[in-house]
């Protein structure tokens, strides 16, 4: 799963810029084109009648996703599915439990990280290599584990991640987008003495205190990747022999000590935050472009911005996992899962579910209208050169869950920084014994 995320961003990004400007709207591309044919509604018959099932966490259920679904019934009278909607933090507890009992679904959409990362790829999911949409990816490797695909992509790279911010709101109190830690504290100091909140924290969905880790991670340690990824997977390095990371969390836990993050943040959900952007009642956020997309969705008039979270001074912008659909080996429709996977690579659904997310399409030969925020971020950050950096998930062998589980202790003083990404080494090696990780087989 290794490709120069920096050739590969100038490469999406120039060749983005030409199909956002040549195309008049969201056209898919010509049906010469399209990477996959489309399934005949008599290929089934109504009194054949399948139901597949495909899980995905809330928070991927995008606007566009159930649509899709309905479309493809529509055209195939003798499918119907079985979207199996799960609560974010219970995701993978769930679906793992569903797959050892032998009731797992169909399918999952879910990233091609995480995947690798929890569900051993090979043991589980379908490969999907002699598929004919195949040859058109813009990014294979994203989706190759072992020389395998097993996924079909929506997007050819991560959405990006790091600091939101309020446009408007920014102009308005007369402050500038902050590139040193200094100027980030000023900015919020400004806001809180305004009666407004700087920064929405929604911890109540988990996994948005690990996109702060995501995001702020690998900025403390840019100077030594790639590198330093082998190391710290084989923990020839260790995360608590790294300074770096201790200052990030003890940066976390100032920002709350000083009363610039929400008070309720432990209780906040995304959907709760996203309101109080939306209402101005706060004026940043730290996590991916699909939440400005979320909320462009309800108010195409918003302003919302991203920058780099200024951890470091000339902090970069993140990047993350490449979204897929894939196939249970466990499933008993495997040949109607792949007909809906080409359906799914078509141009019309690559331009729906990249709407949803602000992202860029994973096939060639599809044409859609850029918005506002992705161009914003090419105009000021990736034209001059500021290439987003992976996220720090993006190259461990391990989760970040247990990562976020600790820094709600250091957030809730419970427990140091260091403390906590000791504790962190400690699991991350006895999940690498557990499953002989590689460099972990001899160990």
């Amino acid at each position: 799963m290794n490709i120069s995320i920096r050739k590969l961003f100038a490469l999406l990004l120039s060749v983005s810029m030409i199909l956002s400007l040549g195309a008049c709207g969201q056209a898919p591309a010509s049906s010469e084109a399209d990477p996959a044919v489309s399934t005949s509604s008599q290929e089934t018959s109504p009194a054949e009648e399948i139901t597949l099932s495909i899980a995905v966490n809330q928070s991927w259920n995008k606007p566009n996703f159930e649509p899709i679904l309905k479309r493809y019934e529509e055209q195939n009278p003798g499918i119907k599915f079985d979207l199996q909607v799960i609560p974010d933090g219970q995701f993978d507890e769930l679906l793992l439990s569903k797959l050892r009992t032998g009731e797992g679904p169909d399918m999952v959409h879910y990233g091609m990280t995480q995947l690798f990362q929890k569900y051993s790829v090979a043991d589980t999911l379908v490969p999907l290599d002699d598929e004919a949409w195949v040859k058109d990816l813009i990014n294979p490797d994203s989706v190759t584990v072992d020389g395998h695909i097993y996924g079909a992509p929506s997007n050819s790279m991560g959405a990006i991640s790091g600091l939101i911010y309020n446009e408007k709101m920014f102009e308005e109190n007369g402050v500038a987008v902050p590139t040193t830690w200094e100027e980030f504290l000023a900015v919020c100091e400004t806001f809180k003495s305004k009666g407004i909140t700087p920064i929405m924290i929604p911890g109540k969905d988990s996994w948005t205190i690990g996109m702060w880790i995501c995001t702020m991670f690998p900025n403390v340690i840019a100077d030594q990747i790639p590198e330093i990824y082998d190391k710290i997977n084989t923990q020839e390095v260790k995360y608590a022999d790294i300074p770096g990371f201790a200052d990030c969390l003890d940066k976390m836990k100032e920002l709350v000590d000083k009363g610039y993050v929400n008070s309720d943040y432990l209780s906040t959900t995304v959907d709760m935050g996203l309101v109080m952007l939306m209402e101005e009642q706060a004026a940043m956020a730290v996590s991916g472009d699909y939440w400005i997309s979320d909320v462009y969705a309800k108010d195409p008039e918003s302003r919302l911005r991203m920058a780099p979270l200024p951890v470091v001074d000339d902090a970069l912008l993140t990047c993350g996992t490449i979204r897929v659909v894939s196939i249970f080996n466990s499933s008993e429709h495997i040949d109607e899962c792949k007909k809906f996977l080409s359906f799914m690579q078509q141009a019309e659904q690559q331009v729906d579910t990249n709407n949803d997310w602000g992202t860029l399409p994973a096939m060639n030969g599809v044409e859609m209208e850029l918005p506002a925020w992705t161009l914003a971020v090419n105009d000021t950050y990736v034209s001059k050169g500021q290439v987003p950096l992976e996220q720090m998930g993006m190259r461990q062998y391990v989760g970040t869950g247990e990562m976020t589980t600790l820094t709600y202790e250091v957030l809730m003083g419970n427990m140091s920084s260091l403390e906590a990404l000791q504790e962190w080494d400690i699991y991350y090696e006895k999940l690498a014994r557990e499953q002989k990780f590689p460099g972990w087989e001899n160990k």
